[in-house]
């Protein structure tokens, strides 16, 4: 058996250092959405890398409730969290466990730095029909939204979008369905960025 000479291990550890230095290191805390709320004011989207949509989301259980009564604040009725990503099966909503179909809307406000954006929004496989606004503008949509199982359709769409901001809020609305599939709602991150 060869053994390392004195040298060579100082060679070794020399290049495994930086490995092991950099898996060490505590970076700044990735922002999560609470209550409803994603801050992302101090987020550069020209500088910085892409950021999850992960957190929890505001819940409107058995409510396909309007993008614009959302961003004025005008819902007759007060939302329920959701942890995102996360199938909506046996979470709680108005100490109500959910299952596996039903509908809903998801409401995500996101803070966001001053001036004109380009942003887009990597979409996974949503469970599984569902419309997607963006400050009160449809953004992107799969399969037939329904609040019965007979006027649903399901469908998956993977794919990103871009989009225009110039405000500071953006307001993100899903409705979304499930009537067909064993496991419904928002199962993966949704990726945020330029």
């Amino acid at each position: 058996m060869r053994t390392i000479t004195k040298p060579g291990r100082w060679l070794l550890y020399t290049l495994a250092l930086p490995l092991f230095s950099c898996a060490n290191v505590d970076g700044p805390a990735a922002p999560r959405a609470k209550a409803g709320v994603l801050d992302l004011r101090s987020w550069n989207p020209d500088k910085d890398a892409p950021v999850t949509l992960d957190g929890t989301w505001h819940f409107y259980r058995s409510r396909f409730v309007s993008p614009q009564a959302l961003a004025a604040g005008t819902a007759t009725v007060k939302p329920g969290t959701l942890k995102v990503p996360l199938s909506w099966n046996d979470q709680q909503v108005d100490g109500k466990k959910m299952t596996g179909e039903g509908y809903g809307t998801y409401h995500l406000r996101i803070l966001l730095p001053p001036g004109k954006k380009r942003l887009a929004i990597k979409f996974p496989k949503i469970g599984t029909a569902f419309r997607v606004y963006a400050n009160g503008q449809l953004l992107t949509s799969a399969g037939q939204l329904g609040t019965r199982s007979a006027d649903f359709a399901p469908a998956y769409r993977l794919h990103v979008k871009g989009f225009t901001v110039d405000t500071e809020r953006l307001d993100l609305v899903f409705h979304v369905a499930n009537f067909r599939y064993p496991w419904g709602g928002l199962w993966y991150s949704l990726h945020f960025g330029q």
